[in-house]
């Protein structure tokens, strides 16, 4: 199963396009043309050997040089790919006030800022480990800013073999439903790329809650759909690529 710290960046996690710099054949020729003209000096021949070198080495390298230049980089072109994309690294000022709070049901009732639904109609053999109350980091593409978003609630669950899945409630908000997959990157593979392997989420409506279920080897789609069943949920249909405008950043409770 997946944590939150693969997923969430996921993932939440995959950007719109990268920007690609176009090679700057007129400077560098001019740089070239300066130099050949002022030149003075015993070394000018050299210098301009290295200049030239230096701007044919530029016009050879491939387009993609210039935007894959890190593992970082090829993740996100590699869930692009997928129809996805992730939102760019938050600031560090943010961070302190999206960290979780292990909380009893009742703070999480309490303070959750909505009616919290208790999870019921668990697999069989499911232990409840914790409860996190936590803000969520939220990225606004159109005007490109993070900024501290509502708080959810994650419960979290262990099974059989070391085996761990979560369930999510936030407010529902019919703008920011998110997409139907989220990705882990298993990799890299032996070429140092990396691989990303998609999951599928699933969503339903209970009052003014949605509750979230990634299925993995902990928990599997007909579990969820009998969780939603006992919950009285109505399931959401989550569209590939998400038409959301929004990226989310969450941050884990110490175990």
């Amino acid at each position: 199963m997946p944590t939150d710290l693969h997923i969430s960046v996921a993932a939440q996690a995959m950007l719109d396009s990268v920007a690609v710099p176009a090679v700057p054949f007129a400077a560098i020729r001019e740089r070239v043309i300066a130099r050949r003209e002022s030149a003075r000096w015993p070394g000018a021949r050299l210098h301009r050997r290295r200049a030239i070198a230096a701007a044919l080495a530029v016009a050879a390298l491939p387009t993609a040089a210039f935007a894959i230049v890190s593992y970082e980089a090829r993740s996100r072109v590699a869930l692009q790919q997928q129809g996805g994309w992730a939102p760019p690294s938050a600031p560090a000022a943010l961070m302190p006030e999206l960290r979780p709070k292990v909380v009893t049901l009742a703070q999480a009732q309490s303070d959750a800022g909505f009616s919290l639904v208790e999870p019921t109609g668990l697999p069989a053999g499911t232990s409840l480990m914790r409860i996190e109350l936590s803000p969520v980091g939220l990225y606004d593409r159109s005007s490109r800013t993070w900024r501290v978003g509502p708080r959810e609630v994650v419960f979290r669950y262990e099974r059989g073999n070391s085996r761990t899945f979560e369930i999510v409630a936030q407010r529902y908000d019919d703008r920011n439903v998110p997409g139907r997959y989220v990705f882990e990157d298993v990799g890299p593979d032996s070429n140092g790329n990396p691989v990303p392997h998609r999951y599928e989420r699933f969503a339903w409506r209970s009052g003014n809650q949605m509750t979230v279920v990634t299925a993995g080897s902990a928990i599997s789609e007909k579990e969820i759909l009998e969780l939603a069943r006992s919950m009285s949920g109505t399931m959401l249909t989550l569209s590939w690529p998400s038409p959301h405008s929004h990226g989310t950043l969450r941050i884990l409770a110490p175990k």
